[in-house]
Formats: C-alpha cells, sequence, structure tokens
C-alpha cells in the first residue's frame, strides 16, 4: 500500500504492532532474566526482582521499598529491566544505555548507527533480550524500512541481523520476525528465527502475506492470507521450533478479516469492526461481545 500521512509516526506503529502481535515471550525464565517493562500498557507499576518500577507518562521511576521513587530516565522509551539494571535506547541520542538501580547511575553502552543517514522520524528499540543479547530494532518512516541490530552485553560486539526486519515477539531463543514495514493494516511478511551464540538464523517463513503471530504454551499461531484484499484467512499453528505444521482452518469473508488474541483453542477475529471468536476444534465462529 502506499506511505500514509506523515503523521503517522513509527511510535504509533509500534503500538499498533504490540498490540497486534501480542508479545507473548516466556515467562518461564530465570528470576535475573530481562522483563519488558509495562508491556501491558495499562499498568503504572510492576515489581520485577526487589525494584519496583512507576511510569509516569514519559518518565520511568524505580524504588527500593515501594513508597520512595526516583527518576530512571525521561522519554517513550521501551526499558527491559533484571530488577537490578535498567536497559533502553534512545531515539534522540542514539545511544544504547544501562541505568543502575542500586548506584542511580546511567552510562551509555554503545552509538547507535545512523547510516546511510538520519532519518526523520529516526527510531531505536529494544525489541528483544535473551540472555547477554540485546537487540535493537531501528524503525523509520522516510526509509519506510526496519533494521535489527544485536549487541553482546559481556563483549560488547554489534552487527546487523535483520535488514530488513523486526522482531516482534520471543519465546526462549525462537522470536517472531516481521519483514515489512507498514503503519496501517497491510499484509506482511513474517518468519520464525532461532538466536544462536552468534545472532540470529532463520528457521522457517510462516507467512508471505500475514498480520499477527504469538507464541502460546510452546507452540506459534499465525494466520497467512491468500489474497492481499485480507479475505480469506488460514490459521496455522507449529511447534515452537518451526516443526509440526498444523492446518486449523480457513475463513472466507466479504470485509477485511484480522486475527488477533491467539489461545491454544481459540483466537479472536474482526470482521468489519464485529469481533468473533474462533474455536480451532468445531471451526466455528461465535460472536463476542
Amino acid at each position: 500500500m502506499k506511505h500514509s500521512p506523515k503523521h503517522m509516526i513509527p511510535m504509533f506503529f509500534f503500538s499498533l504492532l504490540a498490540a497486534l502481535l501480542l508479545l507473548t515471550g516466556s515467562r518461564a525464565e530465570a528470576a535475573t532474566a530481562y522483563q519488558h517493562l509495562f508491556e501491558d500498557y495499562e499498568k503504572t507499576e510492576e515489581k520485577v526482582g526487589g525494584t519496583w518500577f512507576r511510569q509516569d507518562d514519559s518518565k520511568l521511576y524505580y524504588s527500593r521499598d515501594g513508597k520512595n521513587y526516583s527518576l530512571v530516565a525521561e522519554g517513550y522509551h521501551t526499558y527491559f529491566t533484571n530488577g537490578t539494571l535498567v536497559l533502553y535506547a534512545d531515539s534522540n541520542t542514539y545511544k544504547l544505555y544501562r541505568f543502575s538501580c542500586n548506584t542511580g547511575k546511567t552510562k551509555a553502552l554503545k552509538s547507535l548507527p545512523t547510516e546511510p543517514r538520519k532519518y526523520d522520524p529516526d527510531y531505536y528499540n529494544i525489541s528483544a533480550i535473551y540472555q547477554n543479547q540485546v537487540f535493537l530494532t531501528r524503525s523509520s518512516f522516510e526509509a519506510w524500512k526496519y533494521w535489527t541490530y544485536q549487541y553482546h552485553l559481556k563483549t560488547g560486539k554489534f552487527k546487523l541481523v535483520l535488514n530488513p526486519g523486526l522482531i516482534t515477539a520471543r519465546a526462549s531463543k525462537y522470536v517472531i520476525v516481521c519483514h515489512d514495514y507498514t503503519s496501517d493494516v497491510s499484509p506482511v511478511r513474517l518468519s520464525l528465527y532461532r538466536i544462536t551464540g552468534t545472532g540470529l538464523k532463520k528457521v522457517v517463513q510462516l507467512a508471505k502475506r500475514g498480520l499477527s503471530a504469538s507464541f502460546v504454551k510452546g507452540h506459534v499461531y499465525y494466520g497467512a492470507y491468500s489474497k492481499k484484499a485480507l479475505t480469506k484467512l488460514t490459521i496455522y499453528r507449529r511447534k515452537q521450533d518451526g516443526s509440526a505444521l498444523t492446518n486449523l482452518g480457513t475463513i472466507t469473508g466479504k470485509v477485511m478479516l484480522i486475527p488477533y488474541n491467539y489461545t491454544s483453542k481459540y483466537c479472536l477475529i474482526s470482521i468489519d469492526g464485529i469481533n468473533y471468536k474462533y474455536t480451532y476444534k468445531t471451526k466455528k465462529l461465535t460472536k463476542v461481545s
């Protein structure tokens, strides 16, 4: 589709994409694993490890006792924390930062690329963290593209791992990648990758024309369209490692079909603004309020 008006900036799309793709990375990791703060946008306070965090508009605060809060940073950043350290990318300074909840100090870890030039607007966000690997995605409305880089927390090594590509969800060492930039509801290419010791390795293409995908209980669920008009949708399930492809049924309509909120038994589908529950076992649509 053609470019949308420029006021539909990438920050809006990050929120839209997060809602559609339902970032459901694995929660069953060690307590010291980095977690995405305020992935649920309705929350204003979270506790990770022994630290409380509170967001107030564009400001993030932390507290060791849950009562006395101090500023971490200001700006609409994507924050990840293990309860002791907070990592975030600043699109104004083009740098990756680390904040220590023990010392209250901030350190710049890495200057982020602006090649071939700075775009307007131009955004960096942390899209995933796995063990010591931080994945940062650059989003440019002007260039109409995503790039994703890998930064290693221990070695300091930095490299481009997706061109183009945006990590939209993670479960353990597997990630879902969207390859196409868009600021509206348009079909995109979706793939499954595995995080390796040196970056990312493609496992399988999920859909040439997709819209949303989620990790649910050791599986990845996603929809694929047979037409650009988004009126014929097939729901698929694979094991988290990309194996055991299962066709969960096809829905055909006269208007755009938008799947979201995948579970192990059903998903929700918006049809002409009306929400339906699609049950995989019965392959039936039921209207929901």
